[in-house]
């Protein structure tokens, strides 16, 4: 059968194959294996265990990755027929006359199950098909703190800054800012970050970077403008936000440009060095350029599985009134969910890894930390996360109130990286932790 240019029929020869291929691939090694275990072995009792061990082990990692592989090939089968169907209703749209028949509405749900929103795509917590920070140019009230940052996120609604998906530092640098001393302490930090922008723009010999820089410069000029005058836009500060990012990212690095000429970060958008992030810190007079500190299980219990006494370790580390930066994992609100982009549970391999199914690939919710959120303590010591990729960017505790505790600790549990697969000589939860 076929559904727009996607053949149904090739689905089952295609998994056939592939088991095949696993049978085929599992025989050689379990040949391979116990040759090679009995020929260098001296007692032959020895390798015979060895070998059957080794044999087995390698087995169940094949049968395992032959579930992933079903798993992955169903997901990719799932959106193949999402999107003919959706290309059909389309087109229904252009011949008034033309119905789409009931049955292809509803194929979806008859293959796959449950009724899905395919436009409605989940990355970090946040949907990507509505931006998540409000009109350019609205004027802000950073007076009130929590209003502005619950809605102050990294997508932004200015189709001209390319740079969203990457700037969670700068996000969070603007957010520290404003909790650490209101409209006036974001104003001081722009200002300084102005003048090393004119700095790199006075030495910068890379042409595609120098446009970057000119506009950099314009960018936190009017933001520092509207500060100044008390009617700062929204869209003034996300422009600044996109010119920290440019001051942290260099020309190019590793024979790779990243920008264009003219001046926009290139496709496949780069992430910011610890170096050029501390040094921004320092700058904007968040920090005196100290190394974050790492923060880990206990080290004699390796196999315990509690990313809560990691986090609770990095808010004993924060002074009522003051904040942190923290790196964290980018996937964190996928795993703190156990939903993919596309709103469905995470596939776990068969060696215990969580997975999304993302852009036409699967991509392993990365291990290391790359994300930039701010944890805070209010005066009277509740707590704050500010996440730039979560919707709503801004989440705080109430005072007396456990629920909201509860949920503050949840979403700081999971948003710990991940640093290594369960063994006896790692800790499995870290945090790196920059004290402001």
């Amino acid at each position: 059968m076929k559904i727009g240019s996607f053949d149904t029929s090739t689905v089952t020869s295609k998994l056939s194959s592939a088991v095949e291929s696993v049978e085929k691939k599992v025989e050689a090694k379990v040949s391979s294996t116990v040759d090679s275990v009995r020929e260098t072995a001296s007692d032959v009792k020895i390798a015979v265990v060895r070998a059957e061990a080794r044999v087995e082990s390698f087995a169940r990692s094949e049968y395992e990755q032959a579930k992933d592989f079903a798993r992955v090939t169903g997901q990719r089968i799932e959106q193949k027929v999402d999107g003919a169907v959706q290309a059909m209703k389309d087109g229904a749209k252009e011949l008034p006359s033309f119905k789409v028949p009931q049955g292809v509405k509803d194929l979806g749900s008859r293959l796959f199950g449950e009724e899905r929103d395919s436009s409605r795509r989940v990355e970090g917590g946040t949907n990507w098909s509505q931006k998540n920070s409000g009109k350019p140019d609205e004027v802000v009230d950073l007076n009130d703190k929590e209003k502005f940052l619950s809605t102050y996120g990294q997508k932004d609604q200015l189709d001209s800054t390319r740079s969203d998906e990457a700037r969670c530092q700068s996000n969070t640098i603007i957010a520290a800012l404003l909790m650490k001393g209101g409209p006036e302490e974001v104003k001081k930090g722009l200002s300084a970050a102005l003048a090393t922008a004119r700095e790199q723009q006075a030495s910068e010999t890379d042409p595609n970077r120098k446009k970057a820089l000119d506009r950099a410069v314009t960018n936190l000029q009017s933001a520092v403008d509207g500060l100044s005058a008390g009617k700062v836009t929204r869209g003034q500060l996300d422009k600044a936000a996109d010119a920290m990012w440019t001051l942290m990212v260099p020309a190019r690095e590793n024979d790779r440009q990243h920008f264009d000429k003219d001046g926009d970060p290139v496709g496949g958008i780069t992430g910011i060095s610890t170096s050029a992030i501390r040094e921004m810190e320092k700058t904007v007079g968040l920090t005196d350029g100290s190394a974050p500190v790492i923060v880990k299980e206990k080290w004699f219990a390796p196999f315990t599985d509690d990313n809560r006494e990691v986090s609770d370790k990095v808010w004993d580390k924060i002074e009522p009134g003051k904040s942190a930066h923290v790196a964290t994992n980018l996937y964190g609100e996928h795993k703190a969910t156990g939903l993919g982009p596309d709103g469905k549970p995470i596939t776990i391999s068969g060696k215990g890894q969580p997975y999304i199914y993302e852009n036409g690939e699967m991509k392993l919710l990365n291990a290391h930390a790359q994300h930039a959120v701010l944890f805070g303590k209010n005066a009277d010591g509740t707590r704050y996360i500010y996440n730039p990729l979560a919707d709503p960017p801004y989440l705080t505790e109430k005072k007396g109130d456990k629920a909201s505790s509860e949920k503050l600790d949840a979403m700081a549990a999971n948003l710990m990286g991940l640093q290594k697969g369960k063994s006896s000589d790692s800790n499995d939860w870290q945090a790196e932790v920059t004290a402001y």
